[in-house]
């Protein structure tokens, strides 16, 4: 079994697809400096696609679309989330992009609440105060203009949340990975047609670096539509502050930065909040309403 650990299958989930997620992360990172970011994304779309033909087989390859008007607005914001967060990380401080695109969580808790009327306990909105304090400590962001980067991070947020709200929604008719599959196949027309004008040649090295990032990713976002498919969107929603802890020790992996004391401490204060969101997650059920 994946789940050794008593773990809610929601969270397990979230933790997984957060690991792949902040991989790619780091990754994109390093091809971000040689070719624009609009190239990485669609090469990401692109790779990742030519991952997902390999790993169905022909009947499955099929697109069958239960929702067509659903898949085309989430494919339509799930492109502007990803165009924004790619020249987001690049124009900011890292720790700025990450802190700003941690009001994506906060947005996605409160609009469960209208949407899918899922309940606002004084718990899971201390859960979510606990994320955000542990976020905050860890990262101590700096002042910050309202710059072309800062803009950029705060669209990246409210799309964010709206495409986790779309696929909620299409996983009531959909499976997790036709969910993903769909997905990539009516985005990569999108994304190509705005390419070609900043299209540059890539060099073999940034190619094998966007063929792991579009690995990372394809791989985060089924674990990611698993956990919706299994858990509340407020439950999991607080769930992906461990974002920041994964990014923390790749940070350590891959480039030697060892964390002082306060990094320590805001991890604890998140795995802290992710503890009292599991506690509740066991004791309520959200019920759904798409009105």
């Amino acid at each position: 079994m994946l789940n050794k650990l008593a773990l809610p299958s929601w969270l397990l989930y979230v933790l997984i697809s957060q690991c792949f997620f902040t991989l790619g992360g780091a990754f994109i990172r390093h091809a971000g400096g040689e070719i624009p970011p609009l190239q990485i994304l669609f090469l990401n779309y692109l790779f990742g696609l030519f991952f997902l033909l390999l790993s169905r087989g022909k009947q499955s390859r099929r697109l069958k679309l239960g929702q067509p008007k659903i898949y085309i607005s989430r494919s339509v914001i799930d492109l502007a989330a990803g165009i924004t967060i790619f020249y987001g990380v690049t124009l900011l401080p890292l720790a700025n992009a990450v802190a700003i695109s941690f009001i994506s969580p906060i947005l996605m808790l409160l609009l469960a609440v209208y949407f899918f009327k899922e309940k606002m306990t004084i718990a899971k909105a201390s859960a979510c105060l606990l994320s955000v304090i542990g976020v905050l400590i860890i990262l101590r962001p700096s002042y910050m203009p309202l710059t072309i980067g800062v803009i950029a991070m705060l669209c990246y947020s409210v799309f964010n949340a709206g495409s986790w709200l779309f696929v909620k929604k299409l996983l009531d008719t959909d499976s997790p990975g036709d969910v993903l599959y769909n997905h990539y196949i009516i985005t990569l027309p999108m994304i190509a047609m705005l390419t070609i004008p900043v299209w540059t040649s890539p060099s073999l090295a940034v190619t094998v670096i966007c063929m792991l990032i579009a690995l990372c990713y394809v791989l985060g976002h089924w674990f990611n539509n698993r956990s919706l498919e299994s858990g509340d969107i407020g439950s999991v929603s607080i769930g992906l502050f461990t974002g920041l802890i994964f990014s923390t020790a790749w940070g350590y992996l891959f480039f030697f930065e060892l964390p002082d004391l306060l990094t320590v401490v805001g991890a604890v204060i998140i795995l802290l909040g992710i503890q009292v969101s599991t506690e509740i997650s066991k004791k309520s059920t959200s019920t759904i309403n798409y009105e």
